[in-house]
């Protein structure tokens, strides 16, 4: 009976392994990333990934408690590019999917974004992801 319980410690390493989430490139990895939630939408799992050559910013948003039925589709992401030093290299307004993310009864709910980022600046060393309610900044 001793072979049970490796057993069954193999499966579940296997299954642990099936379901990680992707790293950020190593190429990559000197930069920060900083997500900032706000009320409504939690920042979560940003990387930079390399998909078919390309470069992306990848994640999740997820629905607050205090997000009310359609709360989430005047919501934006506000991507800042920073050195260094902190200051301002590069910056867009990108969105996630679906715009208005639905309320479920059980389990989070959450939406993902996915940023071409190939114009990377070289001297990029922070990258913040802020949730942004209302008109663009």
């Amino acid at each position: 009976m001793k072979i049970l319980p490796l057993l069954i410690a193999g499966i579940l390493l296997f299954l642990v392994g099936c379901t990680s989430t992707p790293r950020t490139a190593p190429e990559f990895s000197h930069i920060e990333l900083i997500g900032e939630s706000s009320p409504i939408i939690t920042i979560a799992n940003s990387r930079l990934v390399k998909s078919d050559g390309k470069l992306l910013l990848t994640g999740q948003v997820i629905r607050g408690h205090l997000a009310t039925s359609n709360s989430t589709s005047h919501i934006h992401l506000d991507i800042e590019l920073r050195d260094a030093s902190g200051a301002l290299i590069g910056s867009t307004i990108e969105y996630f999917e679906p715009r208005n993310i639905p309320n479920r009864p059980w389990g989070r709910s959450f939406g993902t974004y996915r940023i071409p980022m190939d114009s990377l600046p070289a001297a990029t060393a922070r990258i913040v992801i802020r949730a942004h309610k209302g008109t663009q900044s």
